[in-house]
């Protein structure tokens, strides 16, 4: 069985998807997130089938569970059925095994459903308990709790939740009011009886550890006899900094660079990831203490972005002749350059992408498709329709400019726009990369009229994306 991945059951037309968890939620958000939490016993398994978008139908299971220790949403003893649909994100349950829940109602049919990504098998989810079981209280008037978390961000998992941190000092400050707190074992903390008002949560972190950017000022508001929980995340305080540089002293800018765990001999393993900068900086943030090897284009590809073979610190190709770098507990910075003694020559592409009657096209992916090349440069215009793009010198090909997001034809109708307007690629003529071309600019135009619905369209999509950040 395999629980642990993301989705939501009954979302039948999900099943052919593949799934993404957001382990990012501290546990806090976690706790609000389901409406019911709790550990129960398989008692009945039934096979049984299930329509899928009239296509037949789709594996599954009608699962009976009886309420082990209540944490929220059902009481001891308790008992429910649910159905649960095979898919790429939910497994199978068998009879007889303890399983921690997290549950809620679907709004059209108020059946309940389990989250895949947090609900386990009780010999996973030994850290979700402890948190659980200190966090659930006793109900009391005007409770201030939350759980103090250190958090991590790997290439391969992304922000996540390690553990939850004892012994942290945490105050209620408002005005001549405060109240001093420490995590427990579970890193939870909680309070009683503070008068209603706004308080600022102050947290201070154990050496070598910071609260999370967006997150250092909190404030929580008291009203009513209400609850108020807050999830605070820190991460690591230390960072690996420096420049990526050619053999005479350029920067190389558009480099991955990597760092690998020394006692780990694969890269899916890198930790951490950044991407040199116009003047070959790097910068990579929350680094925990440990060995690590720097790598720059680890893929080892020689590409126009990365014209370079991989390469170690402090500048070879062999990871035998590596220097490993030791990032203490006490480290808060390590500057690190990478001097490369291989660089292939390349040419910045200039251009703009623009309508017929002369309007930009903004955030529109242009790439430079080269002859033979497995992988190929791509940015997105900005808001004037400018872009910047790498090629290796010598190298033929064409520019591509592709528009993903196309209206329909009564959208087309309403708006006025040409009826040739759906056009969604455009290719340059063909090209061949000189010294020159780091001078000149190039134009792209797509050949119908600018449409003001599309335009709109693409800057709410960035407002969106820029919010979501």
């Amino acid at each position: 069985m395999r629980l642990a991945a993301a989705g939501v059951l009954l979302a039948i037309s999900r099943i052919a998807s593949a799934c993404v968890c957001d382990v990012s939620a501290n546990s806090v958000d976690a706790y609000h997130g389901a409406e019911a939490i709790f550990v129960g016993d398989v008692t009945a398994v039934l096979a049984k089938r299930f329509p899928y978008q009239n296509r037949g139908f789709v594996a599954g299971q009608s699962v009976t569970v009886r309420v082990r220790e209540a944490f929220k949403g059902f009481a001891l003893g308790e008992e429910l059925t649910f159905d649960n649909v095979f898919s790429s994100c939910d497994g199978e349950f068998q009879q007889g095994e303890q399983v921690l829940f997290r549950m809620s109602r679907d709004r059209q049919n108020g059946r309940w459903h389990y989250h895949s990504c947090e609900t386990r098998r009780l010999q996973y989810a030994a850290a979700d308990l402890v948190f659980l079981r200190a966090f659930r209280g006793v109900p009391g008037k005007h409770r201030v709790a939350g759980a103090v978390e250190l958090f991590e961000r790997s290439a391969a998992l992304g922000y996540r939740r390690v553990a939850g941190l004892a012994k942290v000092p945490v105050r209620i400050v408002s005005g001549e009011f405060k109240k001093a707190l420490v995590t427990n074992a579970a890193g939870v903390f909680e309070a009683y009886d503070v008068p209603p008002g706004r308080y600022r949560v102050q947290v201070e972190p154990p050496p070598g550890l910071k609260i999370r950017d967006s997150k250092k000022d909190i404030w929580i508001d008291i009203t009513g006899d209400a609850s108020v929980e807050v999830g605070v995340e820190l991460t690591h305080d230390r960072t690996v900094f420096g420049k990526v540089l050619d053999r005479a002293g350029r920067p190389l800018e558009g480099v991955r660079v990597d760092l690998w765990l020394a006692d780990l001999d694969t890269e899916q393993y890198s930790l951490l990831r950044s991407h040199t900068a116009a003047d070959g900086s790097y910068r990579i943030e929350n680094v925990p203490p440990g060995a690590y090897w720097i790598v720059a284009n680890p893929g080892g590809r020689v590409t126009a972005r990365s014209p370079i073979p991989r390469t170690y610190y402090p500048g070879v190709e062999a990871r035998s002749e590596a220097h490993v770098i030791q990032l203490q507990s006490s480290t808060r910075q390590r500057e690190v350059d990478l001097h490369i003694p291989k660089a292939a020559a390349r040419v910045t592409l200039r251009g703009r992408l623009q309508f017929a009657d002369g309007t930009p096209v903004p955030w529109t992916d242009v790439k430079l498709l080269a002859d033979g090349a497995r992988e190929h440069d791509s940015v997105a215009t900005n808001e004037r329709g400018e872009f910047r793009l790498f090629a290796l010198a010598g190298s033929t090909g064409y520019l591509q400019a592709e528009i993903f997001a196309l209206l329909t034809h009564d959208e087309i109708a309403a708006s006025g726009c040409s009826a040739e307007w759906r056009r969604e690629e455009l290719r340059s003529d063909p090209l061949k990369v000189t010294a020159s071309q780091d001078r000149d600019s190039i134009v792209l135009i797509v050949p119908v009229p600018a449409c003001k619905t599309w335009l709109g369209q693409q800057r709410k999509i960035q407002e969106m994306r820029a919010r979501a950040r």
